[in-house]
């Protein structure tokens, strides 16, 4: 629901609604009963007669979904509990600070700087049912388009830094857009191609 509106000029409405807490899929239908600050009834289609129940609503439909966006380092204990975490530039889980990210999370890079230095610990118990993916926030296949650029753009290798590791790593099953890693302990790695 609408909780408050305000023009900000003579073509920009503001709007306000109360605050969601389900994920999931939207549609916003406004009008024909809104009047511009002369008075006048929304005409979406612009075919000249202005507040067609039909004709001149406006419809937008959104998806809300249980994701943040991360920059700062760690230092402290942390859980990704999220649907979908996106990365903006590199950070660094601290010497005796863990990062914990939860089965079923997508974490996405915006950009070939985009990366994590664990100096930490980087714990990712997830499951080959609910993998943790990591992947370029190109790669639409995981997530859906967080880019919001359509299909105009594709993961490739380079599109994210990637992790760099500086002491231990604990990871039950973690995918990424080129490569399926399982790591039974640190002396034993295995890497399979994707």
């Amino acid at each position: 629901m609408v909780s408050g509106y305000s023009w900000l000029d003579s073509h920009t409405l503001q709007m306000m609604f109360e605050p969601q807490n389900t994920s999931g899929k939207y549609r916003m239908i406004l009008g024909p009963e809104i009047l511009d600050v002369r008075g006048n009834a929304l005409d979406q289609d612009g075919d000249g007669i202005p507040g067609e129940m039909q004709d001149d609503q406006y419809i937008a439909a959104f998806e809300l979904s249980n994701a943040i966006y991360w920059s700062k380092d760690i230092t402290t204990d942390t859980i990704w509990n999220y649907s979908m975490v996106v990365v903006n530039g590199s950070f660094n889980i601290a010497s005796g600070s863990t990062l914990t990210i939860k089965p079923g999370t997508v974490v996405k890079f915006s950009d070939r700087l985009s990366g994590i230095n664990v100096k930490g610990y980087l714990k990712v118990p997830g499951m080959p049912e609910h993998p943790v993916i990591m992947t370029s926030w190109r790669d639409d296949t995981a997530g859906g388009d967080t880019n919001v650029d359509g299909t105009a753009t594709t993961p490739a290798p380079g599109d994210w830094a990637g992790l760099t590791l500086e002491v231990q790593l604990l990871l039950a099953y973690l995918k990424t857009s080129r490569l399926d890693m399982q790591i039974w302990d640190l002396r034993s790695c295995r890497w399979f191609q994707h």
